[in-house]
């Protein structure tokens, strides 16, 4: 693996927000499975003889998917605050077959590089923000980290980024340290580079959060922490938590001496942000709440969008939002307008990343639609002694399900009594 010269520019191009910053692609690094791209962003007035604070920002996935657009917004606000401000790819699982340790020596050898060629982008090597999201929260932490540094790379240029912000990072429990060649928090000491971490509090991931807190308090490493109020993971992607994040994040680099000023971001009325559940569309009712399975812990529901107009049996579509695996609701689910067609529209809540890693959550959703994959058979539709039509939950699930998977969870068959309609 080697370095491309910074003076090989692949492509570049303007994005016109945030005023009116350049972005140009290089490749930084080459692996036998893939050249390696990182997108910077210069400011409106930027010059190569500056010497600007910068901001390199890694993607979430759980260390198997994910993008160098996840950041676009982000990288765009703070090059209009006057930093260079990067995007790096590094290898995932699904794309190139590598395991964590790969994505944690990409993510070194894009801090590596933006240093070696600070000269040539204007920046300044000894202010370098590390920002990540999920997994690739845990990346940026453990540039700050010694170890997994890259094969046939100048070491005399650092990949210990000056600062860290964490957007609800994966960061392993100590007790973990035998699965994990970096656990961040057991390397945290007061020369810790500064740490900013922002998690929602029903995110499942934040005691591994209070952990690294609770070790930076006790080393006396600088470390601050945003809570967002009755939010889970990926919060950060969606209006008006992602404005709030990013207006957190520039206070903290003004507090480091990073930027000037106050922050430029407007944070829209959170009243017109929030996702609104779906009425049921004309001709139909709609039974909320159901519990269809418990795994662990983790309580699963699904709304049940009937039509009005008969009593069934219904033909079943079960609904599955999206969200990359992260984040969505059921409400958010398409397809309920169905319900006053004849069928029976179940929209339902799955395991996301930061509670069950893939393939588990395509294992929850097939529990609504069949063992096999397919579309349900059919439902029976039972009246009860007080007259209301039942749907047995055993009655929509593939037979092959039972064969295969009842054993690897305590799922069981759930009859509900559905109110007259």
């Amino acid at each position: 693996m080697r370095f491309i010269s910074a003076a090989m520019i692949l492509l570049s191009f303007c994005i016109p927000s945030f005023g009116q910053e350049t972005t140009k692609t290089f490749t930084f690094k080459k692996t036998k499975q893939a050249d390696l791209a990182i997108h910077v962003h210069f400011p409106p007035d930027w010059k190569k003889e500056d010497k600007r604070p910068a901001i390199v920002f890694f993607f979430g996935g759980g260390f198997q998917f994910g993008d160098v657009s996840q950041f676009v917004p982000q990288a765009a606000y703070f090059a209009s605050r006057g930093m260079v401000a990067a995007r790096a790819d590094y290898r995932v699982k699904s794309r190139h077959g590598v395991e964590p340790d790969a994505c944690v020596e990409d993510a070194k050898s894009a801090v590596r590089w933006l240093r070696q060629n600070a000269a040539t982008l204007g920046l300044d090597a000894d202010r370098l923000v590390a920002c990540g999201s999920s997994s690739g929260g845990y990346l940026a932490a453990s540039t700050a980290c010694p170890g997994l540094e890259p094969e046939g790379e100048d070491l005399k240029f650092s990949s210990k980024a000056n600062a860290l912000i964490l957007v609800n990072p994966f960061l392993p429990f100590v007790k973990d340290k035998a699965n994990w060649k970096i656990v961040p928090t057991l390397h945290l000491s007061k020369d810790t580079p500064p740490t900013l971490i922002l998690f929602g509090t029903k995110d499942e991931l934040l005691p591994r959060a209070d952990e690294y807190m609770a070790k930076s308090k006790e080393v006396g490493h600088k470390a601050e922490m945003f809570s967002a109020a009755g939010v889970g993971h990926g919060f950060a992607g969606k209006s008006p938590w992602r404005e709030k994040v990013i207006q957190r994040e520039d206070e903290f680099l003004v507090s480091l001496g990073y930027l000037q000023g106050k922050p430029t971001i407007k944070v829209p009325d959170a009243k017109d942000q929030e996702p609104k559940v779906k009425e049921a569309p004309k001709g139909a009712t709609v039974i909320r709440d159901l519990e269809y399975a418990k795994v662990g812990d983790v309580r699963l529901a699904l709304d049940l969008h009937l039509p009005s107009d008969s009593a069934g049996p219904f033909p079943v579509i079960v609904a599955i939002h999206g969200g990359g695996w992260s984040a969505g609701k059921r409400e958010e689910a398409q397809g309920i307008r169905q319900a006053n067609r004849g069928y029976a529209v179940a929209t339902i809540s799955y395991r996301l990343s930061n509670v069950a890693q893939f393939p588990l959550r395509s294992k929850t959703a097939r529990r609504r639609c069949g063992g096999c994959g397919r579309m349900p058979r059919n439902t029976t539709s039972t009246p009860s002694e007080s007259g209301p039509p039942g749907i047995r939950l055993e009655d929509i699930w593939h037979p092959c399900w039972g064969r295969r998977a009842a054993s690897r969870t305590s799922t069981k068959a759930t009859t509900w009594n559905i109110p007259a309609v």
